[in-house]
């Protein structure tokens, strides 16, 4: 019983694990996104500001 009970725990720690570098690398993205979507908006501001 302990030998699989000790199984069990080490594979739930491993779909933590699994879970936070998802979590993680959506974050990133999700992050890096909207860190491009403010620089399109700006180029776009500048553009506009430039023009009149």
């Amino acid at each position: 019983m302990t030998v699989i009970k000790f199984k069990a725990a080490k594979a739930a720690i491993q779909r933590k694990r699994y879970a936070g570098s998802v979590l993680s690398a959506w974050d990133r993205l999700d992050r890096e996104q909207k860190r491009q979507q403010r620089e399109q908006r700006a180029e776009v501001e500048r553009k506009a500001r430039n023009t009149f």
